[in-house]
C-alpha cells in the first residue's frame, strides 16, 4: 500500500499518535509492561512456532480459508510471517510504525478475502494456547 494511502486510511480511522497515545493510556501501557513481555519473549518462542503450525492446520479444516490457503508456497511464507508477528509482540513495541503494519496487514486481510471471523478467531486461539502453554510451563 503506499505511504500517502496507507496516511489518508490511517487518517480516516482516526488512527494518529493522539488516538494511539489514548488508547495506551486507556490500558495503561508502559515501559514495565514492555519489559515484562521482552522477558517472557524466549519462553513463548516455541509456544508461537506450534502455534502457527496448528493455526494453518486449524484453518485448513475449514473451506472458506483452506481456499486462500491451497498453496504449499503461499502458506509457508504465511507462516513465517504470522511466526514473526507473533514473536514481535514480545518486544511490546506500539507505535507508529506498529499501527501502519497492522493496518496493512488488514487492508490485505480484506483485498485477499480473510473474512474478520478467521481473524479475530485465529487471535482468540492464539491467546487461549498462548495461556495454556505458559501456564504448564509454570506447572511443569
Amino acid at each position: 500500500m503506499q505511504a500517502r494511502m496507507l496516511g489518508e486510511l490511517l487518517d480516516r480511522l482516526g488512527l494518529g499518535d493522539e488516538e494511539l497515545q489514548e488508547r495506551l493510556e486507556f490500558l495503561s501501557w508502559g515501559s514495565a509492561d514492555q519489559a515484562r513481555l521482552m522477558a517472557v519473549r524466549s519462553h513463548v518462542e516455541p509456544l508461537n512456532r506450534a502455534f502457527v503450525d496448528a493455526l494453518y492446520r486449524r484453518l485448513g479444516e475449514f473451506s472458506e480459508p483452506a481456499a486462500v490457503l491451497a498453496d504449499d508456497l503461499i502458506v509457508h511464507r504465511l507462516k513465517a510471517s504470522q511466526q514473526r508477528y507473533y514473536q514481535s509482540l514480545f518486544e511490546g513495541c506500539i507505535d507508529d510504525a506498529y499501527v501502519r503494519e497492522r493496518v496493512q496487514i488488514g487492508q490485505v486481510h480484506e483485498r485477499v478475502g480473510v473474512d474478520l471471523k478467521w481473524y479475530m478467531g485465529g487471535y482468540r486461539l492464539y491467546l487461549s494456547r498462548l495461556l495454556e502453554g505458559l501456564l504448564d510451563q509454570v506447572d511443569g
